[in-house]
């Protein structure tokens, strides 16, 4: 899988993620123990935002690039991969 994309949506998940509770989404004391909490650890929801926004951190920080929010088999243009992020319902509010 060419993950460029879903590497993109990763990272706009992580800003959001900290622009939403003031936090990273993962954290360690080391390069290593961070990488360990992004690859084994699950996400926990952060309770001070909104059910629509937590769901959008979940989906858009999924470990799986394929089943990330953003994620498109098309993934030479990733128009539609975007269009399924603008679409979801934290941006409907």
């Amino acid at each position: 899988v060419d993950v460029q994309f879903a590497a993109d949506w990763w990272s706009v998940g992580v800003i959001m993620y900290q622009l939403l509770t003031g936090e990273l989404p993962f954290t360690g004391r080391t390069l290593g123990d961070l990488g360990k909490a992004i690859t084994e650890c699950p996400l926990i929801p952060p309770v001070c935002v909104s059910g629509e926004a937590a769901a959008f951190l979940k989906h858009i920080l999924h470990k799986d690039p394929r089943r990330r929010l953003g994620f498109s088999e098309a993934m030479t243009v990733g128009e539609q991969g975007t269009m399924n992020v603008k679409d979801h319902p934290f941006f409907q509010q």
